[in-house]
């Protein structure tokens, strides 16, 4: 049965950025949803699950069936990019509890591991021309397989093993050269998971696993150049006495091979260089209560995908960017629904398409005895978010050291969150960029950013949206603000003749209503007579308050005293004057 589940999407932690010392918050839209991306589901006829592989060059998705189950199923499921299941291979006694699957480095062959053999296939009609058996009593729990440095690699139990506990097994690993009679063998043990990258790292092999009977119990991981028959590098980790055992669940390589991924059970997840093995994003670990189950790097190298078996609502599948440099905040998904699509990542139970746009997730419910594959459109990709228009600028002249008013809103598409979006906004004039106070947004995702320019020209806003785990950035929104110089206003008080010494006191008080005047700012006194008579008088520094005064002779006839202010960025210049005319005359 095929159908949309219903699964959702949740967003991440955002990461809070610095605005003038604040958050500048704006709440989620609940206008403008957008459908979520797709996700087909399909209940897998099966009630066991073992291997996934994504055939690139025939968008095609293989899903092996076998190990333990009653009733069994033993076969090698074959879908289509869109979920319809083409075709169902079973080549009995060939197929019996098939596992592993991988295909020749050329594309060519396909190949598939069973209990006792591993089977050559073609890999347009699924045809089998060959097979080479293994021995009869390995391979009870499932083999990995991988088809690289024209070998084909493949593990399986000792021979006295019996039946045993298939959740940590001892194991070999062995190879095949296709062609060629016989089996080599190479006797690394462990619980092991492989995983190869080609082209654009043909050759590698990278095999981890877990071991040890009693604590600690030992991780490794190995990158193998299978071409040339030489270790690339390796790391080992110890586990720690008390705690709960790790057990390896799935590898991957990047694209170019620089990166390692691994899914650890309960240890989590690690990232690494593919160089030397050293930890490249230590922080790259499973949420707490949740256990690491698969691990999927895309084939354009661009995303990676983490998948988790979590409790109740928490994420179950991160989605992020796969250069750790760039600080990518994952993508969440939440599978909750055991009726309708499983409610955890299934061991090895991730893959991409070659470019990305389609993650194939194979989802299991809690008793792991009923499986869906999951695809999922774009899983990389974000909501789109854009600002509403231009910014609206109040009041609609402003001039120096007026407070103004920008308002907006910016349009989050996609479910509604409880988290808010965060906005960055810069003001740049004469002296520079200068961020913001914050300010929070209504419900609406309308927003005003209140701020005061302190000095006259040309100051141009911009607002930012950097985006989050559910939504694209938004494209700069930016506006020009016209600030004019402000207002200024100089009063003289004195008496109207000079007093019985002959001279006379003149206080004065300088205003404006725009930006505070510095505490540098002087005005200049010129004196003059009757006669024409021209005379400046010393410069005056004016107080905090706008003050300022001064004592003078007059001449014996009028005289006319001219206070001036020259003005500064942001205030216009001015001038008084004032008349003293002697008593006598």
């Amino acid at each position: 049965m095929r159908k949309y589940s219903r699964f959702r999407r949740v967003a991440s932690v955002l990461v809070s950025l610095a605005l003038g010392g604040g958050l500048l918050s704006v709440a989620l839209s609940p206008a403008a949803q957008a459908a979520e991306p797709s996700d087909v589901s399909i209940q897998l006829p099966t009630i066991s699950y073992s291997h996934m592989l994504v055939d690139q060059a025939r968008h095609r998705v293989l899903i092996t069936t076998g190990q333990y189950s009653s009733p069994r199923t033993d076969a090698l499921l074959v879908y289509d990019f869109d979920g319809n299941l083409l075709q169902t291979v079973t080549y009995s006694p060939y197929l019996a509890r098939p596992s592993g699957v991988a295909l020749s480095e050329d594309g060519k062959t396909l190949y598939v591991a069973s209990t006792e053999y591993i089977l050559s296939m073609n890999a347009d009609t699924y045809d089998h021309p060959g097979a080479f058996q293994t021995d009869a009593s390995l391979g009870l729990c499932g083999r990995e397989i991988a088809a690289t440095g024209g070998k084909v690699y493949f593990t399986e139990l000792p021979a006295n093993s019996g039946v045993p506990d298939c959740t940590n097994p001892w194991v070999y690993m062995d190879y095949e050269t296709p062609g060629r009679n016989g089996v080599s063998t190479q006797t690394w043990g462990g619980n092991f998971r492989f995983a190869t990258t080609q082209p654009g790292a043909p050759g590698l092999l990278l095999y981890t696993s877990t071991y040890g009977s009693a604590y600690p119990i030992t991780s490794y991981a190995t990158l193998y150049d299978a071409a040339n028959g030489k270790f690339v590098s390796g790391r080992s980790w110890p586990g720690t006495s008390g705690s709960p055992a790790p057990t390896a669940q799935d590898a991957a390589i990047s694209a170019d091979g620089s990166l390692v991924g691994l899914a650890d059970g309960t240890a989590g997840f690690r990232l690494l260089k593919g160089s030397d093995m050293s930890d490249a994003s230590p922080g790259w670990s499973a949420p707490a209560g949740a256990a690491a189950t698969a691990v999927a790097f895309s084939p354009d190298g661009s995303l990676v995908a983490r998948g988790l078996a979590a409790p109740g609502g928490d994420a179950d599948l991160l989605v992020q960017d796969a250069d750790p440099a760039h600080g990518d905040t994952p993508r969440s998904f939440v599978f909750q629904n055991d009726a309708d699509g499983g409610d955890r990542i299934a061991s090895r139970g991730l893959a991409w398409s070659a470019d990305a746009s389609k993650l194939f997730a194979v989802i299991s419910d809690a008793a792991g005895d009923a499986y869906w594959l999951h695809i999922i459109s774009n899983a990389g990709s974000r909501y789109h978010a854009a600002f509403q228009g231009p910014l609206t600028v109040q009041p609609g002249s402003s001039y120096a050291g007026q407070a103004v008013e920008l308002s907006g809103t910016i349009l989050l598409n996609g479910p509604a969150s409880g988290d808010p979006a965060r906005l960055t906004a810069v003001r740049t004039d004469a002296s520079g960029s200068h961020q913001l106070d914050p300010v929070t947004a209504a419900a609406d995702g309308s927003f005003t950013i209140e701020d005061t320019p302190p000095d006259a020209g040309t100051a141009t806003y911009t607002v930012s949206y950097a985006g989050d785990a559910e939504h694209d950035p938004a494209a700069d929104v930016t506006t020009p603000v016209t600030v004019a110089k402000a207002p200024t206003t100089l009063t003289l008080a004195a008496p109207a003749a000079p007093g019985a010494s002959g001279s006379v006191h003149i206080a004065g008080t300088l205003t404006t209503t725009g930006t505070p005047l510095s505490s540098g700012t002087v005005v200049r006194v010129a004196r003059r007579t009757k006669d024409g008579g021209v005379a400046s008088l010393p410069t005056l520094r004016v107080a905090e308050d706008g003050t300022f005064s001064f004592d003078d002779v007059p001449g014996p006839g009028e005289t006319l005293y001219t206070v001036d202010y020259k003005g500064e960025d942001g205030n216009h210049a001015t001038s008084a004057d004032w008349l003293v005319i002697p008593a006598s005359g």
